[in-house]
């Protein structure tokens, strides 16, 4: 909503003032102005052509709207700063391909907030006709809806919670009840959040998000095994073990572990846990136990569609 009285300059002033450091600290931090692995640029750029029109879809009348304040003479400077903030969100993305789906999907959550200011200055610029102003805004809200809806990526994310609860959330949760002395417990993930927060464990991300030594181009298995961790935890999109995943070489950093698992998550995703040897047995005990709770919760449907979903609210 946009309120006359309120210097509208002076707060995007003072959010781009904040974005900007928020960037030089990542520079400052990881080496690179986005962490690996989207900086780790190797080949052309490349776009999943099918998420990138399904979202354009759902953003177009926001995209629309905020173009058009560039229409408003009086707007127009607002209109521009939108633009080139959008625009400008993008920029590593098209320098540091590459991009990952998850740096995609990661831009379109960080604009769409955007999107939705300058949409909704340009609805409230339309004062004096009324009804011209809740229909579009009636427009705007029910086609963001139904497209995003129909989108072909619902599924996915509709299903996020409850397979990150089965596998994620449920290792972490086995390696917080793991008898473990507390010096010992160290997990390395790609995929940091769930399982370091439900483990309470310290973390070491061998993806380099969240490493700065990785981000300067250190070697994930090494970073790995200086780091001694009692747990390394591997994504998998089938039941056999990859041989690297975020330049990490698993055999090499998996060597003198042993394999609890495979645990799938969803069709197409897995995860492999590898503890120590002298550690296995209790960590084994509990990780299968916790994991066998989220699959008596939310049952072994795997498949990755609306409907599992549905079924789940039902429970």
């Amino acid at each position: 909503v946009f309120f006359p009285g309120i210097n509208l300059i002076a707060e995007l002033t003072t959010a781009a003032v904040l974005g900007v450091g928020c960037i030089v600290w990542t520079v400052v931090q990881y080496s690179h102005l986005v962490p690996k692995p989207w900086s780790d640029a190797v080949g052309p750029l490349g776009f999943d052509g099918e998420w990138l029109w399904s979202t354009v879809v759902v953003f177009a009348p926001l995209l629309l709207l905020t173009v058009a304040l560039l229409t408003w003479p009086e707007l127009r400077r607002v209109g521009g700063f939108f633009c080139v903030t959008v625009l400008a969100a993008g920029l590593p993305l098209v320098l540091f391909g590459p991009p990952e789906a998850d740096a995609l999907h990661r831009y379109a959550f960080a604009v769409f907030p955007v999107l939705c200011l300058a949409a909704g200055v340009a609805v409230a610029a339309m004062a004096g006709v009324r009804f011209v102003q809740a229909g579009v805004g009636v427009v705007v809200v029910g086609w963001v809806a139904v497209a995003g809806v129909a989108s072909p990526g619902l599924p996915a994310v509709a299903n996020t919670g409850i397979d990150l609860e089965r596998t994620h959330a449920a290792i972490g949760r086995g390696l917080a009840e793991a008898d473990v002395p507390a010096g010992a417990r160290t997990v390395a993930v790609a995929d940091p959040g769930v399982i370091p927060y439900y483990s309470g464990w310290n973390a070491v991300d061998y993806s380099g998000r969240n490493n700065g030594l990785i981000a300067d181009g250190a070697r994930p298995d090494s970073v790995v095994r200086t780091h001694d961790p009692a747990v390394i935890v591997v994504p998998s999109p089938g039941q056999n073990i990859p041989e690297k995943v975020h330049g990490l070489d698993v055999p090499i950093a998996v060597a003198g572990y042993s394999q609890v698992g495979p645990f799938q998550a969803r069709s197409g995703s897995w995860q492999f846990v590898f503890v120590k040897q002298d550690l296995a047995q209790q960590v084994e005990v509990k990780v299968r136990a916790a994991v066998a709770r989220g699959e008596q919760r939310y049952g072994n449907d795997y498949s990755v569609t609306v409907n599992r979903w549905l079924n789940s609210l039902k429970d």
